[in-house]
């Protein structure tokens, strides 16, 4: 079926494997309901970006394709499942983490964890709110028109070397973005070079099971991506972290700006001081309320040590992940990913009947 696949001409069989992946997003759409499947939505997600990134890379040969309107809904179901899943992957290595904080500053960080479970929980209701509208409905008209393109007896070049010209080019472009990543906070730079590093899995999958040249390739980018991956989940993390630890800290100046007349800066961070030790249940949902709290409720000042010890723990394996990403340079791995590719790209001209 590969080989069949690598020679047919590019329109139907782009077509033939959309088709695929619209399939398997609409059967792992059940398992989003099923609190106890934690994969369903990664595999959902994986569906439809793969569906995605194929049609966006192949656009040029599908001249009577799918719409922009259908795109644009593709595009918006796949940005529907971010939230969610950045939530979910927060929340698993806040449960990693937290055993190594010690006394309230640990309490603090299970106070963070229950805010990113509710949100969590709020993600997915509207992710589902959304596709309840009807995934269906929302895909009909795109899987009709890749049905007629699949059935279609169109001429144009084979799926196999059109794949290895747009391997060629993406290589390229994932070199250069390498290069650029100018340190472990470059997160724009890495960023870019993971979404090409994922793009050029996404070209290569459907023939690694016919080109052992590809099936290396895919090996070796899906350690690359690993590593980025987690770059990326770090400094999304970061800017959570941030994010929640100005969220508490406004809460106790809302307070001491309205209770405090203030003359001086040192008045101001005399009047702050207690407000920081107050219940952060009595001041987070209802800041004009100052009851006194048990010993053991948490302060607005346990979260906020919670969150610099956790924001420290994330520096520390953002900076570990930067080394590991130093090493792959100094000992050539990413010339020698480069190297791979090359090599498929060769494979896949060759494979589709076009001689270099």
């Amino acid at each position: 079926m590969a080989d069949r696949l690598a020679k047919r001409p590019v329109t139907p069989a782009v077509a033939q494997i959309a088709i695929g992946y619209l399939e398997s997003a609409r059967e792992a759409l059940p398992r989003l309901r099923d609190s106890g499947d934690s994969e369903g939505l990664h595999d959902f997600r994986v569906a439809l970006r793969r569906l995605r990134s194929l049609l966006r890379s192949y656009w040029t040969y599908l001249s009577h394709g799918p719409s922009r309107k259908q795109m644009r809904r593709l595009r918006d179901l796949t940005r529907a499942t971010n939230e969610a899943r950045d939530l979910e992957v927060a929340l698993a290595w806040l449960d990693h983490e937290l055993p190594r904080l010690q006394g309230r500053r640990q309490q603090g960080g299970v106070r963070w964890r229950n805010h990113l479970n509710q949100q969590c929980q709020h993600a997915y209701r509207d992710l589902l709110e959304q596709l309840d509208e009807g995934f269906e409905q929302r895909t009909s008209a795109l899987r009709k028109r890749l049905e007629q393109l699949a059935n279609s007896n169109d001429k144009g070049p084979p799926f196999a070397a059109v794949s290895g010209d747009l391997l060629t080019a993406q290589s390229v472009l994932l070199g250069e973005q390498l290069h650029a990543i100018s340190g472990a906070w470059d997160s724009a730079t890495a960023h870019a070079a993971r979404i090409t590093g994922k793009r050029l899995r996404y070209l290569i999958s459907p023939l690694k099971g016919l080109f052992p040249a590809c099936r290396d390739a895919e090996q070796q980018l899906k350690r690359l991506q690993d590593l980025l991956g987690d770059l990326h989940d770090g400094h999304v993390r970061a800017e959570a972290i941030a994010a929640r630890a100005a969220e508490v800290a406004a809460a106790a100046v809302w307070e001491c700006s309205h209770r405090t007349a203030l003359r001086s800066t040192s008045d101001s961070a005399a009047a702050v001081v207690p407000l920081l030790t107050t219940p952060a249940t009595a001041m987070m949902g209802h800041p004009h309320k100052r009851p006194v709290a048990p010993d053991n409720e948490t302060t607005l000042c346990d979260e906020l040590g919670g969150l610099l010890a956790i924001a420290d723990h994330n520096r520390e394996r953002i900076e570990a992940l930067w080394q590991q990403f130093q090493q792959l340079r100094r000992e050539q791995g990413i010339a020698a990913l480069l190297t791979q590719l090359d090599a498929a790209a060769a494979a896949l001209n060759d494979g589709g009947g076009r001689r270099r």
